[in-house]
């Protein structure tokens, strides 16, 4: 196998299964950031529907960057 001078993987193979890492933890915060969306939905007169959609906001954006980092891991093992 290819070494990688770059990122935390060494080969293709360490690239494909940070890939894959991130994309998991990518899908647990894209299913976080729905679940307190519903909660606050679902009880937006609630003190607590505006912590909830903050919540949801931030587990999103991590989702969105755990994703950007399997899509570099990925391209990674491509090359």
């Amino acid at each position: 196998m290819r070494r990688q001078g770059n990122g935390s993987g060494r080969t293709r193979q360490d690239h494909t299964t940070l890939a894959r890492h991130y994309s998991a933890h990518a899908a647990d915060h894209e299913a976080d950031a729905i679940l307190h969306e519903q909660l606050a939905a679902a009880d937006a007169a609630s003190p607590l529907a505006d912590a909830l959609r903050h919540y949801a906001a931030h587990s999103s954006e991590v989702a969105d960057a755990l994703r950007n980092l399997a899509e570099r891991h990925e391209a990674m093992a491509m090359d």
